[in-house]
Parts: C-alpha cells; structure tokens; sequence
C-alpha cells in the first residue's frame, strides 16, 4: 500500500507549527532557568539578611524584626 506525498501546503504549515513549538519551548526552558536562578538569589539574600548583626540592619534601615520576617518567607515567595 503506498501512502500519499504530503500536498506541499500541508508540509509548510507543518513546518511553521513545528518551529513555533520549538521556540515556544525555547522560551518556557529559559523562563524556567529565569524563574530557577530568581528563587536561588532570593535563597542566598534572604540567608544573608538573617545573618546581618543590629547594627548593620541599622545601617541599611531595617528592623530585626522585619529582616527576621523577610528570611523566614520561603524563597518562592516574593
């Protein structure tokens, strides 16, 4: 049994949907990486700011109790 040949239309816009699905998952994998790289900084900053001493919360105007209540959010939170 022989099988048609794909109309040439067909082929073009199989093409065009193809490379579109290709760059639409180009684009989730980057934001993926975007999103992956934004919660491991929030992480590290958010340690950070709990290990800072009164005196440097003083210095860039925050309270223990607010740098308390920022690093114990968890790092998906903004």
């Amino acid at each position: 049994m022989m099988k048609e040949p794909i109309p040439a239309t067909t082929g073009a816009c199989l093409r065009v949907g193809l490379a579109a699905a290709a760059q639409a998952t180009a684009r989730g994998a980057s934001r993926l990486a975007e999103l992956l790289f934004e919660w491991r900084e929030r992480a590290w900053q958010r340690q950070a700011l709990g290990k800072l001493s009164d005196h440097m919360l003083r210095d860039i105007g925050i309270s223990r109790v607010d740098a308390e209540c920022e690093a114990s959010k968890p790092f998906w939170r903004p």
